[in-house]
Formats: C-alpha cells, structure tokens, sequence
C-alpha cells in the first residue's frame, strides 16, 4: 500500500510540474508596456574618435513615459518620449497592427506598410526585452543635443507592463 501511495505522489508531481511548465511556455502581450531600462553594446564615433560602450541604464523619468499599447484585437500604439536638454519631448505617437506567438515569443508589427518581426525575451509575464542591431545610426536624429554622435552596434530595451 505504501508503494502505491508514493507512486501515485510521484506520478502528480510529475504531472503538475508538466503542466506547470507548459502554463509558463505561453504569455501574452495585452497591456501596456513602458521602457524600463536600455542595454547599449558597441561602438559610439564622434568628430572621427570611437569609443566601446557596454553599459545597461535605467530610463529616465522622461522615457519611462514611453509605452506600447498591445489590444486584444491585434491593434496597438507606440509613444515615445526623449529628455531634450531638461524638457520631456514627445517624438511620436503611431498605430500599428500585430500578430503575437505567445509559444515562440514572435512579434510581428505591421506599421505604415512596414511589417518587422522580433523575438521577445520574457522575465516572468511583466517584463519582456528585445534587442535591434544598428549600424551607424546618428543619435542627433532623434535628440538633438547629440548631433554627430554615431552608433553601431546593439540596443535592448526592457519594458514593464503597467
């Protein structure tokens, strides 16, 4: 009797930990997400000298404003937020359309005619990061006071969800 009964604990631990396991597997992205922090890895020029950069920075104030909006009908919204010179900027505000594989954590975004897939990295089912590769890119672009600063190399943004 007493074989039956740990056979039988053993066959439902086995089983509750599968099912535990495949529960985890899936997640969803309805919500909204705000930057957390940024990962930069590699090279920044500036005026003809280079320097590595291997640094991960909480967001500021000013960019944790930043969010993506994911609906349940598969619509969404991106708005970004930059502190220029001590004044929260916003530099947009867009809709987008998307698709989400919650096993394989593929994202695919389709905004202005443009569709891009990522894959999502998930810390539990409020945080998630993706990283971008960039080659040459000048931050002036997109914060002013930063005209002639150049990037290559990878970025990864963490976002909560709210």
């Amino acid at each position: 009797m007493k074989k039956l009964v740990i056979a039988f604990l053993g066959i439902f631990l086995l089983l509750n930990v599968a099912c535990s396991r495949d529960d985890n597997d899936t997640v969803s992205i309805v919500g909204t997400w705000n930057v957390s922090s940024v990962k930069m890895k590699g090279t920044l020029s500036y005026n003809g000298q280079s320097a590595a950069i291997n640094e991960e920075a909480p967001a500021d104030a000013c960019s944790q404003k930043s969010s993506m909006v994911f609906n349940a009908d598969g619509t969404g919204s991106v708005t970004s937020f930059a502190n220029n010179n001590g004044t929260c900027e916003q530099l947009l505000s867009e809709n987008f359309t998307y698709k989400f594989d919650g096993n394989s954590k593929v994202l695919t975004i389709t905004q202005a005619g443009t569709t891009e897939s990522v894959t999502l990295s998930f810390s539990g089912s409020n945080k998630f990061s993706y990283g971008e590769t960039l080659n040459n890119v000048n931050f002036g672009d997109y914060y002013p006071q930063y005209d002639g600063f150049y990037y290559t190399g990878t970025i990864s943004t963490v976002f909560v969800k709210k």
